[in-house]
């Protein structure tokens, strides 16, 4: 039985990481020239449900956004503590679901990135 492909029609999201010299310093990031990009993955937003919300209470972060994407063939550093970012706006990828073909994860957004 042939299963049907997954579609992303959402849009792209751009993964990043925090730069290399800015790992130890708290500083917020501003823009993306705070960041090294990782990956970008079209992606599908999903809905949140009940226990999506209850694992976010649970782990002390506020879901903001549910996506899926098709799982890279290399993880290029893709984890938990990254950032994304779609159109002008940042997130921290919280949790990241994995399965053999997919992705989901769990953002919760930081702020509106400057030019």
């Amino acid at each position: 039985m042939n299963r049907k492909k997954a579609k992303y029609h959402d849009g792209y999201v751009g993964i990043y990481q925090r730069k290399k010299e800015t790992l130890t310093r708290n500083t917020n990031v501003q823009s993306l020239n705070d960041l090294d990009f990782l990956i970008r993955l079209a992606y599908g937003e999903t809905s949140r449900r009940q226990q999506d919300q209850e694992f976010a209470d649970q782990n002390s972060f506020s879901l903001s956004l549910k996506i899926r994407t098709q799982r890279p063939r290399t993880e290029k550093g893709l984890h938990s503590g990254c950032f994304a970012v779609i159109g002008k706006t940042l997130y921290s990828v919280e949790y990241i679901d994995r399965n053999e073909t997919e992705y989901y994860m769990y953002l919760e957004k930081i702020r509106e990135l400057e030019e």
